[in-house]
């Protein structure tokens, strides 16, 4: 899997490659920040208290899991084919963390 040394989407030497950069305390610093802004986003248009411990646990778990999936899919090389698959299960984790915070239903 090679790249062009001006594109940030992929790495060079396999996937592997990019893993030691990606734990450096600045880059941590840039995805906490990242989540931070997105985490906002997502209260606030979905009319969440984002003060409220649940929403705020259900919020993070569903960004880890997008930040997850998202750097697989970077690490396969962005391939087209699980372009959709990932924007797909993406709503669908959402949609679960979502379901998290109804009351659950008497059985």
């Amino acid at each position: 899997m090679s790249t062009s040394a001006s594109s940030p989407r992929a790495p060079t030497a396999g996937p592997r490659s990019c893993a030691p950069r990606l734990r450096t305390a600045e880059a941590l610093a840039e995805r906490d920040r990242g989540r931070a802004v997105f985490h906002e986003r997502v209260t606030t248009r979905l009319g969440l208290d984002a003060g409220d411990p649940a929403v705020r646990l259900v919020v993070d778990g569903y960004l880890a899991y997008v930040d997850n999936a998202c750097l697989r899919w970077w690490e396969a090389g962005c391939p087209e084919e699980l372009r959709s698959p990932l924007v797909e299960s993406a709503v669908g984790a959402l949609t679960g963390a979502l379901a998290a915070l109804s009351p659950v239903p008497e059985p």
